[in-house]
């Protein structure tokens, strides 16, 4: 669109499998998790992104992510988030600044669940909600050749976790990337 200055794509999908792997709630002898294969797994799902320049200066990029596995009609993959949103800006600076390019992005992900052994014996549903992080870059152009970048994830170092079966892990905390790139 606008002479190639904006790019979108769109996505349908539709997955119809079989031996799909689900956790059986038990253990294994050596305290893995236990799986049993299923058949007549169906995800539906659609994607949207877009990206272009706004300005020769300004860059966006925005893409958005839904599906939905089900099986005889019920929530199969809770731990894979149904909705995802991703928006992503830079931004090359002039006057004073030029060669030098920022950025800011934000994730989000819906809430995920699973039902989860309890000390009682039984089962219980723990959910984890939704939540996004900020992300933050800078670019300096030296030359034609040389370039050097600093990205910052999960900005505001967010805390949250996510669950694997009965497995919490953090997510990733605050990291930072510097590189450096020349070009022959």
């Amino acid at each position: 669109f606008f002479d190639g200055r904006l790019n979108a794509s769109l996505a349908y999908f539709h997955l119809n499998q079989d031996n799909y792997a689900v956790s059986t709630g038990n253990r294994t002898p050596s305290g893995t998790t236990a799986y049993r294969a299923v058949s007549g797994v169906k995800t539906k799902g659609i994607e949207l992104q877009v990206s272009g320049a706004v300005t020769p200066a300004w860059q966006l990029h925005a893409g958005i992510t839904h599906q939905k596995s089900r099986r005889l009609g019920e929530p199969v993959s809770t731990l894979a988030p149904e909705s995802q949103l991703s928006l992503y800006t830079s931004y090359k600076l002039g006057a004073g600044f030029s060669g030098l390019s920022v950025g800011a992005g934000a994730r989000w992900q819906d809430d995920t669940w699973s039902n989860v052994s309890h000390p009682s014996g039984g089962k219980v549903r723990h959910t984890v909600k939704s939540f996004w992080l900020l992300d933050a870059s800078a670019r300096y152009q030296f030359s034609k050749q040389l370039s050097g970048s600093l990205a910052v994830n999960n900005l505001l170092d967010k805390k949250y976790y996510t669950v694997f079966d009965s497995n919490y892990s953090w997510g990733e905390p605050r990291s930072f990337n510097v590189s450096l790139r020349y070009d022959f």
